[in-house]
């Protein structure tokens, strides 16, 4: 079987996290041919060269969409893939155009909430995301949804039959092996201090604005324990958090470390990882953390809850209101039993279901499927 995956590369973030850890477990198995097209330089590239995944990159800093999808057409044909498997809006139309016009199969993966959302005063969005909407129409065959939650939103714009569900999966072995000695030692620089981390991109679904003032409360309300609040991640917000971190004097107790390529070594360090989306796909940031025993708090986002069992391999709060955060920080603070029955629970959960061989089977799966073949590893 030959497979080539189509990315933008630019960001190492979920998405990207978890087509590295797919695409070097594809790049292992026995009469499988992986070529990863990505449209930037940048980590994702390095990452996968790293583990030995071939690798192209046609620069769009540099190079015209015309010019991409010219190029991306003549690898297709060149190379001779059974499936083109797409990434993102603009991956999208390119890769479903040169498989359709080249006679081979595409599918996608939707990492997220879906975003054919582009207003008619927003022409260009508008006009783009019909593209992207019309190449999963017609020139994709399946659409993969990475959580039940987004399967069930892509629901309303496409037919069930063209809908996949694959959960995001880690490489437990891969991110313990991240997760070593970290460039900033912060249990050497705060030893009696508990730390709390955001990870992610500072944009508004995430609600950094949420996590500040979580941030700014349990900073004013803390008597008995220094708490440090950590903010891993770039963004447009980012300058705004700045701005409020200097009016409110919190900086050395609120910390913005800016983009970290590795999360892990920085993640493991944390008493709390708090996740205060409006809405996620299904976190990879979340699914590192169990691994590596960090407990999680997060808003009650459908996918969350489902993956943290209600609250048992972790903590849910139902509501955005800052006092609910407080007072369950508050009991994870001092609770150490119940939080590591927690972690331990969510632990053997990450082993049991979110494993990257469970991912790695089920992908192999509907390779097979949309082939018309049998399965086999």
């Amino acid at each position: 079987m030959k497979i080539i995956h189509l990315a933008s590369g630019d960001l190492w973030a979920g998405a990207e996290v978890q087509l590295f850890h797919l695409a070097k477990r594809l790049a292992r198995v026995k009469d499988i041919s992986l070529l990863v097209v990505l449209l930037n330089h940048g980590q994702l590239e390095e990452e996968l060269r790293n583990q030995g995944v071939d690798v192209m990159v046609l620069d769009e800093s540099v190079m015209s969409g015309l010019a991409i999808f010219r190029s991306f057409y003549n690898i297709v044909r060149e190379f001779q893939p059974d499936i083109v498997h797409t990434h993102r809006n603009k991956e999208n139309v390119i890769g479903g155009l040169a498989a359709k016009l080249n006679g081979k199969k595409s599918i996608r993966t939707s990492h997220g909430a879906p975003e054919f959302a582009g207003s008619i005063l927003n022409f260009k969005r508008f006009i783009f995301d019909s593209l992207d909407k019309l190449a999963a129409l017609f020139l994709q065959q399946k659409i993969i949804a990475v959580s039940p939650e987004l399967q069930e939103m892509l629901s309303r714009e496409f037919s069930r039959s063209k809908l996949v569900m694959i959960e995001n999966c880690v490489d437990i072995r891969y991110v313990e092996s991240k997760s070593g000695a970290a460039a900033i030692n912060i249990r050497e620089k705060y030893p009696d201090a508990f730390h709390i981390v955001f990870v992610g991109r500072f944009v508004p679904v995430k609600r950094v604005d949420l996590f500040y003032e979580i941030a700014k409360a349990v900073i004013q309300h803390s008597s008995d324990k220094s708490v440090h609040f950590h903010m891993l991640g770039d963004g447009p917000l980012k300058s705004t958090i700045e701005a409020q971190l200097a009016a409110d004097g919190l900086s050395t107790h609120i910390h913005l470390h800016g983009f970290v390529e590795n999360v892990a070594p920085l993640l493991k360090q944390m008493d709390l990882l708090l996740i205060t989306s409006d809405h996620e796909g299904l976190p990879m940031t979340l699914l590192e953390a169990m691994t590596l025993q960090v407990p999680v708090l997060s808003r009650a986002i459908p996918s969350i809850r489902r993956v943290l069992c209600d609250g048992s391999c972790g903590y849910i709060v139902e509501s955005d209101k800052v006092e609910r955060f407080i007072s369950i920080i508050e009991g994870v603070m001092t609770d150490t039993t119940d939080v590591n029955a927690r972690v331990a629970a969510a632990r053997a959960r990450i082993e049991t279901n979110y494993n990257i061989d469970i991912n790695l089977e089920n992908y192999l799966q509907l390779y097979s499927m949309v082939l018309g073949r049998a399965s086999k590893q």
